[in-house]
């Protein structure tokens, strides 16, 4: 792309008359001769233009000629032809460049000689700076770039080309927009899955935007009205949910809504609508149970709910307890059961009433079994009624209590005074009767738990007259028998002598 400037100094004995150069581009080149021009001093030069995309050596060979006609030739020479020539980078500016979408870059580069290589830099806004090496078309070098979705904007980009002799070119720095065109995404629809007139149904979604979400709605519509209402819905930063709350209508069989989300760039986003069936009202559980119940004793519990849409017999109760000695009815929603003794504790009770539309209410509670102290029970087991007694008097049995604590038992005789028996559960007591008036006597026994006294158990008993033979011998018929025995005995020794 430069001018070669030959220049030799020619002399002669007498004058040099002229002098020429072959030249030619590359070994295989075509040769060209030119005049040399005497510059003064003998110096004679010429100039060559070097084509600009020249590749090889240039060659020559100098001539001149005396008056005498005489001739010289030099021997050949080479130049090396150096490229200093920089690809030349044509820029295009009319790029279309779309969030999530891909972009062709394209260049025009053209080189003296050829292009070795070209490859882009670009990098989104203030991201990472990326390289793309870019693949020849004719002139023009191409590559496809990912746009990210949430690529912010501007794109830079620089193009950098390489020739064969090493040159580079690196272009200025191109700005260009990235245009948002894509709409906002609803990722998941958590809402409310029924929807029960004149009751606050929640709305919730998870929505998001490559660059931000400016506006957020649900529109809701009950056929056959076609005209929507609109909700704001709010971002709630802890949960991730766009949240809002609309009340059902009284009336209506079916519920349509749908979502109308835009973003800061205005692209928006307009989901299909949801169809919904409208339930009836949810029944309420009004009464207040009791969580009281005693031992022994029956517990009984009617409950009631209010339900402006259907009827009492229309609804299904149930209870989940572990009061096993509790039972329902499932159409009274009644529940009832007697505890014993061994019921006694704290026990949890959950009731839900159903409605025909399988909407329900529940409600739960604790009920509490209290023990019930059973008074005593004493009995007598000896003597039997009216047995006759000798001298002296005794009498057993047991005493038996709901939780086994007997603190005392005490007998008492002919409605005398109190006095303590032996032992509680299993007890006794022993006196005399000396003095007692013979015939029929009574003896009373009553026992203590440490709160209440049991029923008087009582029983007769006979205190035997002196002469009762049936009685216990007295002193008297001792002394008698022990006469008649004596006698006996002599009797039987005086008839051994005889004999």
């Amino acid at each position: 792309g430069l001018t070669l400037v030959f220049s030799a100094k020619i002399t002669d004995n007498i004058k040099v008359s002229e002098a020429w150069m072959i030249y030619k581009f590359g070994i295989a080149g075509q040769n060209t001769r030119m005049d040399l021009v005497e510059e003064g001093e003998d110096i004679w030069s010429a100039e060559v233009d070097i084509p600009i995309d020249l590749a090889q050596k240039v060659y020559y060979s100098l001539s001149a000629r005396d008056a005498e006609n005489n001739i010289v030739r030099s021997g050949e020479k080479e130049v090396f032809v150096q490229d200093l020539h920089p690809p030349v980078v044509i820029l295009k500016d009319d790029y279309n460049i779309t969030t999530g979408d891909k972009v062709w870059l394209n260049v025009t580069v053209t080189d003296n000689r050829r292009v070795a290589s070209a490859s882009v830099e670009y990098w989104f806004g203030a991201g990472e700076h990326r390289t793309a090496n870019m693949s020849m078309m004719g002139i023009r070098w191409v590559v496809e770039i990912d746009v990210p979705r949430e690529g912010p904007s501007p794109m830079r980009i620089i193009f950098n080309a390489t020739d064969v002799a090493g040159n580079s070119m690196i272009s200025e720095v191109m700005t260009l927009e990235v245009i948002d065109n894509d709409p906002p995404v609803l990722n998941l629809d958590s809402s409310t899955v029924k929807f029960h007139k004149e009751e606050t149904a929640v709305i919730r979604a998870v929505l998001s935007d490559n660059i931000e979400i400016a506006t957020a709605y649900v529109e809701v519509k009950y056929p056959p009205e076609s005209v929507y209402e609109s909700t704001v819905l709010f971002f709630d930063a802890d949960t991730g949910f766009y949240t809002g709350e609309i009340l059902v209508a009284r009336t209506g069989v079916r519920i349509y809504y749908h979502f109308r989300v835009t973003d800061s760039s205005g692209n928006e986003l307009v989901t299909e609508d949801v169809e919904r069936l409208m339930l009836s009202q949810r029944p309420t559980i009004t009464t207040d149970p009791t969580t009281e119940a005693w031992e022994g004793q029956l517990y009984s519990v009617a409950f009631e709910a209010d339900d402006p849409d259907n009827l009492p017999y229309e609804h299904e109760w149930s209870m989940d307890t572990n009061a096993t000695w509790i039972m329902i009815d499932k159409v009274e929603g009644i529940i009832s059961g007697t505890p014993q003794d061994y019921h006694v504790g704290w026990y949890w009770v959950n009731i839900t009433v159903m409605d025909p539309d399988r909407v329900s209410d529940w409600l739960y509670f604790e009920v509490v079994v209290h023990d019930v102290n059973a008074p005593p029970v004493v009995t007598i087991t000896f003597p039997q009624p009216e047995q006759k007694v000798g001298t002296v008097l005794k009498v057993s049995g047991r005493a038996e209590d709901d939780l086994a604590i007997i603190e005392w038992v005490q007998v008492s005789i002919d409605d005398g005074e109190w006095v303590n028996a032996t032992g509680t559960l299993v007890w006794t007591y022993e006196m005399s009767v000396k003095g007692f008036t013979p015939g029929l006597h009574w003896v009373t026994v009553k026992a203590y738990d440490g709160e209440s006294e049991s029923v008087i158990a009582e029983i007769s008993f006979v205190v035997s007259k002196k002469d009762d033979t049936n009685g216990s011998p007295g002193f008297g018929g001792i002394v008698a028998a022990l006469a008649i025995a004596t006698a006996l005995v002599g009797a039987s020794l005086i008839a051994r002598r005889r004999d």
